[in-house]
């Protein structure tokens, strides 16, 4: 999936589900800058004004909402926040309302239930 990514133009964007960064940082220090482009973190409002005033890369930025992502995003990585979301099913739906080429979900459990 990131070999795809990698060979992108850095104008491509990706988001992410829930977290302060840290999966940026990483992807950005094995593929550069270059291959990264512009990182969107959609986390809870007050995590997103405590970190929006924390960092400083003008490639990431923060929503609180997957409705305010209204650019084209190329790829979502969601991995391990899904499950604490209200209605996980209505953020997938919201999610795949912005038609991204690729999305990942990792770290997430799943079972079969008639009420989940």
């Amino acid at each position: 999936m990131f070999w795809n990514c990698t060979n992108c133009p850095s104008t491509h964007k990706f988001t992410g589900l829930g977290g302060d960064g840290a999966t940026y940082y990483l992807c950005k220090h094995f593929f550069g800058n270059q291959a990264i482009g512009r990182w969107i973190i959609c986390e809870l409002e007050v995590k997103v004004k405590i970190l929006s005033g924390l960092v400083e890369d003008e490639n990431l930025d923060y929503v609180s909402d997957v409705k305010n992502l209204n650019t084209d995003i190329d790829f979502v990585l969601i991995s391990g926040t899904l499950q604490y979301t209200s209605d996980p099913f209505t953020v997938l739906k919201e999610i795949f309302q912005l038609t991204p080429k690729y999305i990942l979900i990792l770290k997430t459990p799943y079972w079969e239930n008639l009420h989940d």
